[in-house]
């Protein structure tokens, strides 16, 4: 099967380069991709009301809409394409939230950070690959995709992981949670909830905002640490191999 990327950067003279190495490390992850670069996003979005793409390498700096606001449009629009951004903006990872992006890739760090993210992108893509983690529950052990919990609760000893799907009730602690959640992207923010970073929209004053804007509390004393953790979660990857 051949697969659909697109590069959108307005720096002409780095497309090919990028192009290039997105290229070479999807073949070492064995999958064939067509690899198409727009040197702007009015070209980028010209095109995709045209054809459809598997995954976007979007700049964020870009005269017109910069990358962050096309991919709000999409998401608005009901698009689940995968979304890298690309950028030397480190400082706009956390503008990066409700867009829900599977990395963020830094510039000046293209040749360590780019490979991963091209990983990721060929896992997310390819069909048939969902990362399962098994649980028990009061009706028996089963086996719950992880890119579908949004988060984990606790409420005296009951603990709860709500997901896209719904609500399952689990019959571990949440310490025993977050240690199976914490290395596929999920952060403990209080003392009874652990959360994916992949759902978070924003982070406020004393509250996280989740994409279905649920609002979940967050420990004053865990802020810091849970933005850096993010960042950290965004940048190197939210999945664990």
């Amino acid at each position: 099967m051949l697969y659909r990327l697109a590069i959108c950067d307005d720096d002409a003279t780095v497309l090919p380069v990028i192009s290039k190495m997105i290229r070479r490390e999807c073949e070492k992850n064995g999958i064939s991709a067509e690899v198409t670069c727009f040197d702007g996003g009015a070209a980028l979005e010209a095109a995709l009301r045209e054809m459809p793409f598997d995954a976007l390498f979007l700049d964020i700096d870009m005269p017109g809409k910069d990358g962050i606001q096309i991919a709000d449009h999409l998401r608005s629009s009901g698009s689940a394409v995968c979304i890298v951004f690309l950028s030397a903006r480190e400082d706009r990872v956390f503008d990066t939230f409700r867009s829900g992006p599977l990395r963020f890739v830094r510039k000046a760090h293209l040749q360590h950070d780019l490979p991963e993210a091209v990983k990721a992108v060929c896992r997310t893509i390819c069909t048939g690959h969902r990362l399962k983690l098994p649980l028990s529950t009061p009706g028996g052990m089963v086996s719950v995709p992880v890119d579908e919990i949004m988060w984990a609760e606790s409420f005296g000893k009951q603990q709860t992981l709500v997901t896209t799907g719904g609500t399952l009730e689990v019959k571990h602690t949440l310490k025993e949670l977050c240690e199976k959640l914490a290395p596929h992207g999920f952060l403990q923010v209080h003392r009874c909830y652990v959360v994916s970073c992949r759902y978070i929209f924003s982070i406020e004053s004393g509250r996280l905002i989740m994409d279905d804007r649920s609002e979940i509390p967050i420990s004053r004393y865990r802020l810091a640490d849970v933005k850096e953790a993010f960042r950290r979660s965004i940048c190197h990857g939210l999945d664990a191999e």
